[in-house]
């Protein structure tokens, strides 16, 4: 069985909801779910190619959706110019089956991997290449929204570091911005250490001098820095293989540099690599996955803070779905958090329609709690061909955006939701 890192390797290169929705149950499909949300509209590239991977990554904020197509024009080889990131914003009439607004690429990228998106700011991250097919130090693109909307634009400003090359040193597969947008964090290896750049006062810019490099914490692994969640101030990074079960380690940014506040673990520690392969944060909570725990099923760790603060501790609550229609589920792998922190959403290994293709969870009234059963299944409209669907997803306050690279020859889909 292939790693987790291989096989985001490999896939890169390949919430409360109407109470008036049916109740729906699929009877030997899966499992037993209150409802089923069918998209409002599937999202489509007017150039993609096969094998672009188009929805390998998704994002959303407020009613733009941004969607990441790694291998669009020779990303998979590293030509330059590989990958694109394609922008939808809502229409006035509410979103519906469309092309395009805009399409953000970068002449110096090798492969192009949608990182973040936050108010009027998207972060994607170039993997680097030599030339020759190996991977070199690659960097930070920073697009930022013209005054007079959206458009096809190259970067506002590359964020790299001075003095580093080789093939052995690059930039993680991930990077993190705050919702006040004056905040971006990458990870770079193999040193395991984190780049934080704050936005200068004139706007981003070009620059090869981080504002702050937070060292790995004793006991974390060499996977320290590759899953990131940022909000405000309060970093939230993942290490599945620290030992035992995986971790999450809890940091709150100033000028000054990094004050380490918690570091949370599972109370049932299970396997390695284990929870912190995925990792969202929404104020007072932070979600982490563990895709190889409960047989492979995967188990989302929820953790809200404590009133005195976040501390070292255990989970609040277990996500899970039993019955789930996949012998290799890897539930957690791609997960999400929506603003208010009240809805968890969950792609999967799902063999496509007409199995869904990820899942939400509804905090209950009295707060989160252990359950194996979701509140509703995303489903696809049949616009992808079963199989290979590894979804990837993100959540806003009123959208679930659902990308699914691998389907139809690796053109890749992308759904909308409403909740």
């Amino acid at each position: 069985m292939p790693s987790l890192r291989a096989r985001v390797i490999h896939r890169l290169i390949f919430v409360a909801l109407a109470a008036s929705l049916a109740s729906v149950a699929r009877a030997g499909e899966g499992p037993m779910t209150v409802g089923s949300l069918q998209p409002l509209a599937t999202l489509a590239a007017s150039d993609a190619e096969y094998g672009a991977v188009f929805g390998a990554e998704v994002a959303v904020s407020g009613n733009v959706v941004a969607v990441g197509a790694p291998q669009q024009s020779g990303g998979e080889y590293c030509a330059n110019g590989g990958g694109a990131v394609y922008v939808y914003e809502k229409p006035a009439n509410g979103w519906q089956n469309m092309a395009q607004t805009a399409e953000l690429t970068s002449d110096a990228s090798c492969m192009m991997v949608l990182a973040a998106f936050s108010g009027d700011t998207i972060v994607a991250m170039d993997l680097g290449c030599t030339g020759d097919g190996f991977f070199d130090t690659g960097a930070i693109f920073v697009f930022v929204k013209p005054e007079g909307g959206w458009t096809n634009m190259e970067p506002t400003a590359t964020l790299s570091i001075s003095g580093v090359q080789g093939c052995n040193v690059h930039f993680a597969l991930t990077a993190a911005i705050n919702k006040e947008q004056n905040l971006i964090v990458a990870g770079v290896g193999p040193h395991n250490d984190l780049l934080v750049y704050q936005k200068p006062a004139g706007g981003w810019a070009n620059t090869d001098q981080p504002s702050a490099i937070i060292k790995a914490p004793t006991g974390s692994s060499d996977e320290f820095g590759f899953h990131l969640a940022l909000d405000g101030s309060v970093l939230a990074v993942g290490d599945e293989e620290t030992s035992p079960g995986g971790a999450v380690y809890v940091f709150n940014l100033s000028k000054k540099g990094a004050q380490p506040l918690a570091t949370l673990t599972p109370s049932n520690p299970q396997i390695i690599p284990g929870m912190g392969f995925g990792v969202a944060i929404a104020g007072d909570t932070i979600i982490a996955g563990s895709p190889l725990a409960n047989s492979d099923q995967g188990i989302i760790y929820v953790f809200e803070k404590p009133v005195a603060g976040w501390s070292t501790m255990t989970e609040t609550a277990q996500l899970s779905v039993a019955n789930i229609p996949s012998d290799f589920a890897i539930l957690g792998e791609n997960l999400a958090l929506n603003p208010a922190g009240n809805a968890v959403v969950s792609g999967y290994l799902s063999g496509g329609p007409p199995d869904s293709l990820g899942y939400v969870f509804l905090k209950p009234a009295g707060g989160w709690q252990t359950t194996s059963t979701p509140t509703y299944g995303l489903f696809a409209d049949g616009s992808g061909e079963p199989g290979n669907f590894d979804s990837a997803v993100a959540v806003s306050q009123t959208n679930i955006v659902l990308g699914a690279g691998g389907t139809n020859d690796e053109a890749g889909a992308a759904f909308v939701f409403a909740h």
